[in-house]
C-alpha cells in the first residue's frame, strides 16, 4: 500500500467515527433542548481538526501520530457529549419525582420505584466508574471509555422513554388524588365545627326568624 493509499484509508476511517461523534454531539444538544450548550465535545472535534490540518500543512509533522491524536479527541468528544446527555436524562428521571405525588407515583406506574430507580442507581455507579477511569494519553484507553459510556447512556435513554409513556397515566392519578382532596376538604369544612356554626346561624337568621 503505497503512502498516499494509506492516508486515504485512515481518513476514511476518522470520517466514519467523525459521523459516529457528529450523531453523539446532536443528540446531547437535543436533549439539553438547546437551553445551554456545553462546548467542550465541539473543543474536542475542533481540537481533532487541528491535528489533521497539521499533518497536511507540515510536511515534518507525522501523519500517524497526528491520525492517532485526532481520534483520540474524537473519542473525547463522543464522552463528553454522552455525559451530557446523561446528566439531562438522570435530572429527567429524578423531576418526576419531584413534580408527582409518591401514591401518584406508585399508582400510574409502579414500575418507577420498584424498577428504575433500583436500575438508575446502577447505571449512576457506572457512569462514575467510567468517568473515573476515563484516560487523555491512551487511545485505546479513549476508545473503551466512550464505547463503555454508550450502552449506559443508551439504556438511560431508554428508561426516560418508558417513564414518559407513563406519565399521563401518573398525571391521571395526580388528577383524581387532588379531586378527592378537595372533596375531603369540602365535607370536613360543611361537616365540621365551622359548617355547623355556619348551618346554626342560617337556621337562626332564615328558619327561626
Amino acid at each position: 500500500m503505497s503512502n498516499s493509499e494509506k492516508i486515504y484509508v485512515q481518513l476514511d476511517e476518522i470520517s466514519k467515527l467523525y459521523e459516529q461523534i457528529k450523531q453523539v454531539i446532536l443528540d446531547a444538544e437535543y436533549a439539553n433542548g438547546n437551553n445551554s450548550y456545553n462546548i467542550s465535545p465541539v473543543n474536542e472535534v475542533r481540537n481533532a481538526f487541528d491535528h489533521i490540518m497539521k499533518s497536511f500543512l507540515n510536511q515534518n509533522i507525522n501523519f500517524d501520530k497526528e491520525y492517532e491524536k485526532a481520534k483520540g479527541h474524537l473519542y473525547r468528544s463522543g464522552f463528553d457529549a454522552y455525559e451530557i446527555i446523561a446528566i439531562f436524562k438522570l435530572n429527567e428521571i429524578e423531576s418526576v419525582r419531584k413534580s408527582y405525588k409518591l401514591e401518584s407515583i406508585t399508582t400510574g406506574y409502579p414500575d418507577y420505584f420498584a424498577k428504575f430507580i433500583p436500575l438508575t442507581t446502577k447505571i449512576k455507579n457506572k457512569l462514575s466508574h467510567a468517568r473515573g477511569n476515563k484516560m487523555v494519553t491512551d487511545i485505546e484507553q479513549e476508545k473503551s471509555a466512550f464505547e463503555q459510556y454508550r450502552p449506559l447512556v443508551v439504556e438511560l435513554i431508554e428508561i426516560v422513554d418508558q417513564i414518559n409513556l407513563h406519565l399521563p397515566g401518573i398525571q391521571l392519578v395526580e388528577n383524581e388524588i387532588k379531586r378527592k382532596n378537595k372533596i375531603e376538604i369540602i365535607k370536613n369544612f360543611l361537616f365540621g365545627g365551622l359548617g355547623i356554626s355556619l348551618v346554626i346561624l342560617l337556621i337562626d337568621k332564615y328558619v327561626l326568624k
